[in-house]
């Protein structure tokens, strides 16, 4: 999956890279694509000044939210950070039903429950992990 692998190459940024620097990067390769797709189509439209403002809302929350994302995954453990990226499903379906009257079929329930319940385990996984070297660390004195 392409998050997945996004997530890693973020881990591997150096770090005198500022959130907000990757952040523009990651806006510009999005824009050089919109622009791609565009000539590809082959006609264009200009947005009216409703579709204009929340084109730049979405282009400014998308921004900030794409920001919370990069420090998010540079500063936090993975296991923690993942399950909370899962929850742009459960909004997605809630937007998508109450925007756009789109209501997702069984079997992307099915499939969205399966990434969401792999989330908390992994998340649950990695608590009783630490717990248990935690538990051992005290009884055996051995941890610094």
């Amino acid at each position: 999956e392409g998050l997945v692998l996004r997530d890693l190459a973020i881990r591997f940024i150096p770090p005198e890279y500022t959130g907000s620097q990757v952040s523009a990067w990651g806006l510009g390769s999005i824009a050089l694509l919109g622009l791609g797709m565009m000539l590809l189509q082959g006609s264009v439209s200009m947005p009216s000044p409703f579709e204009a403002a929340v084109l730049f809302c979405a282009v400014l929350f998308g921004t900030w939210g794409y920001w919370a994302i990069i420090a998010a995954t540079r500063t936090g453990e993975v296991s923690v950070v993942t399950p909370f990226r899962y929850a742009r499903l459960v909004f997605a379906i809630v937007i998508g039903a109450a925007v756009f009257a789109e209501w997702p079929d069984a079997v992307t329930l099915c499939g969205a429950a399966i990434i969401i319940l792999s989330g908390l385990y992994s998340f649950a996984s990695e608590r009783a992990r630490q717990r248990a070297l935690s538990l051992s660390c005290l009884q055996n004195s051995w941890c610094a």
